[in-house]
């Protein structure tokens, strides 16, 4: 149940360290600095931070989220605490677990991909009402990220899938 929490993060407001950037075409780049990523996003995020205490210490899960052009962009990153003795294997399929248990009768379809070098799961999910959410899950040293953009078209349309890609291709992770 609480990595419920981390992977939808449903999390309150508590504050971050971000910047954003203009890019030329309209686009920000934001910078996620206690989250350690940064990606690309037609419109700046909303930031929150919830912090989880654990009886091996602290997690924080992260969510970004912005609305452009009826399409909400929401990006989610929980910590991973290495001090737990759970790998970031082992978090990363717990977390892929989740979404296949929690979202199965609304996942229509699911691929392999790759986040800045990373292996990573992506999902298109029908919650009902004719919407559909396109999302991606990848891990790092330092946690889960979880992105998500939606609604998009019934099923997606190329220019839901060329947005969703973009802010793929954009995000890097630092440190490497």
């Amino acid at each position: 149940m609480k990595m419920k929490f981390l992977v939808l993060l449903s999390i309150t407001v508590l504050g971050s360290s971000c910047v954003t950037q203009q890019a030329n075409d309209g686009w920000k780049e934001f910078v996620a600095e206690d989250a350690g990523f940064k990606l690309l996003l037609p419109c700046s995020p909303n930031r929150k931070v919830t912090e989880y205490n654990y009886s091996v210490g602290k997690r924080y899960g992260y969510d970004f989220s912005c609305e452009h052009a009826g399409t909400r962009f929401t990006v989610g990153f929980g910590d991973h605490n290495p001090v737990s003795g759970e790998s970031v294997e082992k978090f990363f399929e717990y977390s892929q677990g989740h979404i296949e248990f929690a979202f199965k009768d609304f996942i229509k379809s699911r691929s392999d991909l790759s986040i800045d070098a990373n292996p990573a799961k992506r999902y298109v999910m029908n919650p009902g009402g004719g919407r559909y959410l396109i999302t991606a899950l990848t891990s790092t040293k330092k946690g889960i990220l979880h992105i998500t953009i939606g609604p998009v078209s019934s099923p997606p349309s190329s220019e839901d899938e060329r947005l969703f890609a973009r802010v793929i291709d954009s995000i890097s992770f630092f440190p490497k």
